[in-house]
């Protein structure tokens, strides 16, 4: 049963490290590094707020990189402004400071699925924050908890209750499932 748990924990770790490259975070390009693809969003409307320097999608927003998709009802993306090296990635273009998601969000990518009231990614602390009822699941197997916190640099995962309530964090794996 351990196996299994450090497995499903693995997996939910390999999932969340998956999402990043959805949210557009900037990468250094190194040579071994296969270059970032290219993400696709379609929405019912695109607003652009320069004073904030953001872009907001509403309406049945999609989000696609590859095989992993993100669908919420709204989403914002923050840039860096400015003219410092800093604030640009390699092509010159500014880099994006922080993704935020909201309403009915959920990811997916072969096979597993992660779901939540909203989610946030910052670019500059590679963290990925899914809160508001998350559950993440693969197969038979299923976490649940309030809200699900991604290092991806430390290549951690913690998933909280809502301790507000006294709920506490729910898993369920099936030995013999296939996945």
């Amino acid at each position: 049963m351990k196996n299994k748990l450090a497995a499903i924990i693995a997996a939910i770790l390999g999932i969340i490290a998956m999402v990043a490259p959805v949210f557009g975070a900037d990468t250094e390009v190194h040579p071994t590094k296969t270059p970032q693809q290219p993400i696709h969003i379609e929405a019912d409307k695109m607003v652009s707020r320069q004073q904030e320097n953001a872009v907001v999608f509403t309406g049945n927003v999609r989000a696609t990189q590859n095989n992993l998709v993100l669908n919420a009802d709204t989403m914002t993306v923050y840039h860096d402004k400015g003219n410092a090296p800093e604030t640009k990635n390699a092509s010159g273009r500014e880099k994006i400071k922080k993704i935020f998601a909201k309403g009915n969000v959920k990811l997916s990518n072969n096979g597993w699925v992660a779901t939540g009231d909203q989610v946030e990614f910052f670019s500059q602390t590679r963290k990925v924050l899914l809160e508001g009822n998350t559950k993440v699941w693969q197969g038979n197997n299923i976490i649940t908890g309030d809200r699900i916190v991604l290092d991806l640099d430390a290549d951690t995962t913690v998933i909280e209750p809502d301790a507000e309530k006294g709920g506490r964090v729910k898993a369920f794996f099936y030995p013999d499932s296939e996945q």
